[in-house]
């Protein structure tokens, strides 16, 4: 079974946290850690072996406190 966990590092406040891959490339993750504050720059998401590509915003919600990132669309990041 492929690993879905992953951490989300968000480096402008600093702040991490997991995130949940729900589809290929789709991180579902915390709006808190996310986008802070409504910050939707991108942020750095790291899988268990410790691969890391960067990821976008495609939908948040700050009142239920989710965020989902895309690492697709993004450049790969280190």
């Amino acid at each position: 079974m492929e690993q879905r966990t992953v951490e989300v590092i968000n480096p402008r406040v600093p702040m991490f946290g997991s995130g949940c891959l729900v589809a290929p490339g789709v991180v579902l993750t915390a709006h808190h850690v996310a986008c802070p504050g409504g910050d939707i720059q991108p942020v750095t998401v790291r899988d268990k072996a410790g691969r890391t590509t960067q990821a976008e915003v495609i939908w948040a919600d700050a009142a239920l406190d989710v965020a989902a990132r895309d690492e697709r669309t993004a450049t790969p990041g280190g």
